[in-house]
C-alpha cells in the first residue's frame, strides 16, 4: 500500500499482486521466526496507513498477501463494503483500536497454522510472541476467548511495530521455514492478480 495525498486528502494506490492470502498460507508460516517477520511487516503497512489517518475496518485474514518474493502487502484499504465478504449486516467499528484487535484475531490465526496442518515435532509458540497478541486482545472473544487479554494493549500500530521489531532480533529464524513458505505462495498463487480474483 502506497499512502498518497490527492486534492487535499490521504488516498492509497493499491497495487493489483499475484500472491497468497494469509488464509491460505501453509504451517511454515507458524514458524517463529517466520511468524514474526510477517507479522512485523504486516504491522509496518497498518503504522504507514494510520500514521496518516486510514483506517481499514476490515481486517481479516485475506487482508493479508504475500508474494512470490517474499513482500506482505496489506489489501483492502478503501474498498467499499460490498466488496468484503462480510459487507451484509451490522458495519464493523471503524478505528484504529479497531484494526489492531482485528489485527490480533489475524496473528492468532496465523500461530495455529502450525497445529491445523499437524507438522512434526513442531515447538511451542514462544511466550514473547503469545504476549504480542495478548497485547492486541481487548475482549474473549472467538477464537481467542480462551486467551488472557493484557492489561497494557498496545496504544498505536507504531508501538506494536517497535515491539515487534525487538522481538524480531531475539527470535531465531528459520531460512529453511521461510523458502518453503514462499515455495508454497509460488506453486499456489493464482494465475490472476489478487485484486481482480477477490473482486470476482
Amino acid at each position: 500500500v502506497e499512502v498518497l495525498e490527492i486534492n487535499g486528502r490521504p488516498a492509497v494506490l493499491q497495487e493489483w499482486l499475484t500472491g497468497l492470502f494469509s488464509a491460505d498460507w501453509p504451517a511454515f508460516a507458524a514458524h517463529p521466526g517466520c511468524w514474526v517477520r510477517l507479522a512485523t511487516m504486516a504491522a509496518g503497512g497498518l503504522d504507514a496507513a494510520h500514521r496518516v489517518g486510514l483506517v481499514h475496518g476490515r481486517l481479516t485474514s485475506d487482508s493479508f498477501l504475500l508474494t512470490t518474493d517474499g513482500v506482505l502487502k496489506v489489501t483492502g484499504f478503501g474498498e467499499p463494503p460490498w466488496l468484503a465478504a462480510a459487507g451484509v449486516g451490522v458495519a464493523p467499528e471503524v478505528s484504529f483500536a479497531a484494526d489492531l484487535r482485528a489485527f490480533g484475531q489475524v496473528l492468532f490465526g496465523w500461530s495455529q497454522l502450525a497445529g491445523k496442518k499437524r507438522v512434526a515435532k513442531s515447538k511451542a509458540f514462544p511466550e514473547a510472541l503469545w504476549g504480542v497478541i495478548r497485547r492486541l486482545e481487548a475482549e474473549a472473544e472467538p477464537p481467542m476467548a480462551d486467551t488472557v487479554a493484557s492489561a497494557q494493549p498496545y496504544q498505536s500500530a507504531a508501538e506494536l511495530l517497535a515491539d515487534l521489531q525487538r522481538i524480531a532480533r531475539e527470535t531465531p529464524f528459520s531460512d529453511d521455514a521461510w523458502e518453503r513458505l514462499l515455495k508454497h505462495v509460488a506453486d499456489n498463487a493464482p494465475d490472476a492478480p489478487a485484486g481482480l480474483r477477490k473482486a470476482g
